[in-house]
């Protein structure tokens, strides 16, 4: 038996003050996505969002040392401001960034030094970032635009996600009943479907790559 279907838990019930219906610790997530039983009261700065493509900006607010220490000293042009480091992949980093003009966050991958040197990479990168913003379905994260930043590193601006991976769940739920599953199945091979009808195949699918909204 594996650790993960070893794993117990002890769920702790809180019960929200304002709609009197039990909060969902981090982990279940999906709960807020296929039940209306539980608490969906904003909370703690938490926007719950409609939706992947939706993505709500908070006000704007300074950036403290910590913060500042992770954020490239590099910059994509006046219009964004890097507000967070969000992960870290084999061709890149992604970082949360806010849009000045727009006044929304947003999602952008920056490509390393490596994948920036070699030509072949490149052009395959533009290919396929102008191939996938061609792609308007709601359960695809929409890319809004590519370039170079001022130091030349390729970035991809999409998305920004408020939510958690499929992986994240996993880890935290030793099982998911069938409709659950189903749930999650469904939404995923339709937007793989219109993919495939528009010539583009994923080539990465797995749950790191699945993102659930906190709505």
């Amino acid at each position: 038996m594996s650790g993960r279907a070893e794993k117990e838990k002890t769920p702790v019930k809180i019960i929200c003050p304002e709609c009197g219906k039990p909060k969902i610790s981090k982990g279940s997530i999906t709960g807020w996505l296929f039940s209306e039983k539980h608490c969906t009261c904003l909370s703690g700065g938490l926007r719950l969002t409609p939706s992947a493509a939706a993505s709500a900006a908070a006000p704007y607010k300074e950036l403290d040392t910590d913060t500042l220490a992770s954020l490239p000293d590099d910059s994509i042009n006046e219009n964004y401001q890097f507000l967070e480091w969000l992960g870290r992949g084999g061709m890149g980093s992604v970082y949360k960034i806010r849009d000045l003009i727009k006044n929304r966050d947003f999602a952008v991958k920056i490509l390393n030094a490596e994948m920036a040197g070699d030509p072949e990479a490149m052009k395959r990168f533009y290919k396929e970032c102008e191939a996938l913003a061609q792609l308007n379905h709601p359960h695809v994260v929409a890319v809004y635009g590519h370039g170079q930043t001022e130091k030349g590193f390729p970035y991809l601006i999409m998305d920004y996600i408020d939510g958690y991976s499929l992986a994240d769940v996993l880890d935290e739920e030793s099982y998911l009943s069938p409709g659950r599953s189903l749930g999650l199945f469904v939404p995923v091979a339709e937007a793989l479907a219109f993919a495939h009808k528009e010539g583009i195949l994923h080539r990465d699918l797995k749950p790191g790559n699945i993102m659930l909204t906190r709505s």
